[in-house]
């Protein structure tokens, strides 16, 4: 078994934490950033927790050959923002298979992820209970009830706490809480109520998201440009930044300008400020370094050294 408990105060370090499994991740709040992952690996089951403070924008490839599930623990609302529908916050998300999946998670996010090995699985579980699990369809929550949903919950947070202190669990013996805990929740008995996982409007975030980062040196888009590149009016563009995000299209996408500045600036050997800010369409070096301060908490010039 293999097991790690750690925390970060930088986001970059966080993303870049678990191994094995494709992320990176986009700061999005302004402040201190606080991230915690508790991480247990065995044979063919995989048990993750993590806490994010600010909200994050995800971008995650999803292991291949493995049924991966997430568990939120706490997925809070924003106030005067609609639900999105980017994770089911009071379900069971089966998150896509071998595939990219993009989602925005609010401040004070935490979850946990299992990832199950399907020949594993195969081997541990007779074949109508592998039913259960291969019969779902990815990218969909599965809605729970307010006492489904808590057991579960209690159940694994309460595992991975108990890994912490305890050497004699065995493999096997994890296997097995972690295989319970998830046949309760899929037992036919229960009703199974489907939720497609993301939608129009997270396809329109995600596209604005990627098409900044694709942008040339210096270039710095227009919201306008992107309705255009879209073939949506301004008002669904902002929308459906709201919905998702929870912000305006402005402050999000200046947000993920200036977190890819601070990628290029852990770089070594790192590129001067001025080249970073050019890079990333801040026109102003004395705006860049505001803006950059304001969301990170400290300067570029900190970052670069």
């Amino acid at each position: 078994m293999h097991r790690q408990t750690q925390h970060f105060d930088e986001i970059i370090e966080h993303a870049a934490s678990l191994a094995h499994w494709s992320q990176h991740y986009d700061k999005l709040t302004p402040g201190a950033f606080h991230g915690a992952l508790q991480d247990v690996q065995l044979n063919g089951v995989r048990l993750f927790r993590e806490t994010l403070s600010s909200a994050v924008a995800q971008h995650t490839h999803t292991p291949a050959q493995c049924i991966n599930l997430l568990l939120p623990v706490n997925l809070p609302s924003q106030p005067n923002v609609a639900p999105n529908r980017s994770l089911l916050a009071d379900g069971l998300n089966f998150l896509p298979y071998d595939d990219d999946f993009f989602f925005v998670t609010p401040p004070d996010t935490d979850y946990i992820v299992v990832s199950l090995n399907c020949q594993v699985l195969e081997q541990l579980l007779v074949a109508e209970d592998v039913e259960l699990f291969y019969r779902r369809p990815r990218g969909y929550g599965m809605k729970l009830c307010a006492g489904g949903l808590q057991g579960a919950q209690v159940a694994m947070t309460g595992l991975l706490d108990q890994l912490q202190i305890l050497d004699d669990l065995n493999d096997q013996a994890l296997q097995n809480c972690v295989l319970d805990t998830l046949l309760d929740l899929l037992e036919p008995q229960n009703p199974v109520r489907l939720q497609g996982l993301g939608g129009s409007h997270q396809h329109i975030v995600k596209y604005c998201h990627e098409r900044v980062l694709q942008s040339p040196a210096g270039e710095s888009l227009s919201i306008l440009d992107l309705c255009r590149e879209l073939k949506i009016p301004r008002r669904t563009l902002h929308y459906s930044f709201e919905k998702i995000a929870g912000s305006s299209p402005l402050t999000y996408l200046r947000a993920v300008r200036l977190n890819a500045a601070q990628r290029s600036l852990t770089e070594h050997p790192a590129p001067s400020v001025a080249d970073v800010a050019y890079r990333w369409g801040f026109t102003h070096q004395s705006y860049f370094s505001q803006e950059y301060k304001r969301l990170f908490g400290h300067s570029p010039s900190a970052q670069r050294r």
